[in-house]
Formats: C-alpha cells, sequence, structure tokens
C-alpha cells in the first residue's frame, strides 16, 4: 500500500476490512502464514491481529503408512 492509501485509512472504522480487501485484490496468494508474519516484524508488531488469525493458520496433515 502507498502512503495515500494508508493516510486515508486513518479513523477509519473499516480500516482492517478495506486492508483486507486491498490484499485480497493486489495480492491473492497471499496466505495467512505469509500475512502473520509480516504483521510480526519489528517495524510492525501487530500481535493483536497475529492472535485473531491464529484460528485461520493451517498446515498440511502428515499421511503415516
Amino acid at each position: 500500500m502507498d502512503k495515500l492509501v494508508i493516510s486515508s485509512l486513518e479513523g477509519s472504522q473499516e480500516a482492517g476490512k478495506s486492508v483486507i480487501e486491498y490484499l485480497k485484490a493486489n495480492n491473492p496468494e497471499l496466505t495467512v502464514y505469509e500475512f502473520c508474519k509480516t504483521l510480526k516484524e519489528s517495524n510492525i508488531k501487530r500481535l493483536d491481529i497475529v492472535k485473531e488469525l491464529l484460528d485461520h493458520l493451517s498446515a498440511p496433515m502428515e499421511r503415516t503408512t
């Protein structure tokens, strides 16, 4: 997101929804895991959002033979 788009979100009650819509449109292959990794970076540190997304993380199941 460029600075103009980000600044337009300030004070918006729908900022989170707008960010998700932006990500879906501009990076449809982004996984919840990759998004959470970005949110954990030292310059972002949005662990509150990561906590909300934890239930949406998935990992491939191992096959036992």
